[in-house]
């Protein structure tokens, strides 16, 4: 069977997981990842240039070769993955809050999808959470400063405690 090229786009180094778990899962195929880190992160830009971003990013993949495309960007996704989908034609996968199994993890209790400024207004999440949330369990709160922490890979400061306390401070 011939070999696929599968790219992989986000913002930033968020999506080094979906390319681990894409070569784990598929490790016949050929992998092209490109992180956006000159414009990351997303998640508190215009939607508009949101959608410029990630409409150049797919670009520069099918030059280099993808014959499809996973946008492991939840911002990405939820602003542009229908427009990309529409202006290209090859197979566009994208990623989504994790509603569905959080909820079913809870089993019962409350739930908190925390998530950028963009994810949080967009109507994908809101879409998800009536959907999987039939019971009202589940609440957002848009983290404008988390994906900074998690590019500099910085999971377990003082600082990180510090916004995290902030935020929630707001509940």
């Amino acid at each position: 069977m011939k070999q696929k090229t599968i790219g992989i786009f986000d913002s930033g180094i968020g999506g080094l997981t979906v390319l681990y778990e894409a070569m784990r899962r598929l490790p016949g195929e050929r992998f092209l990842f490109d992180a956006d880190t000159e414009h990351a992160p997303y998640g508190t830009k215009e939607e508009a240039q949101v959608s410029r971003y990630a409409d150049a990013q797919v670009r520069f993949l099918l030059e280099e070769g993808a014959e499809g495309i996973v946008v492991a960007c939840n911002t990405a996704t939820a602003v542009a993955i229908e427009d990309l989908r529409a202006r290209y034609h090859v197979p566009i996968v994208g990623m989504e809050p994790a509603v569905k199994p959080a909820l079913q993890m809870a089993a019962g209790q409350r739930v908190l999808v925390l998530a950028t400024p963009i994810t949080v207004r967009e109507k994908k999440l809101h879409h998800l959470l009536e959907k999987y949330d039939e019971d009202h369990r589940a609440d957002s709160l848009a983290m404008p400063g988390l994906v900074d922490f998690a590019e500099r890979e910085e999971f377990d400061s003082v600082a990180v405690k510090a916004y995290l306390e902030e935020r929630f401070s707001t509940l």
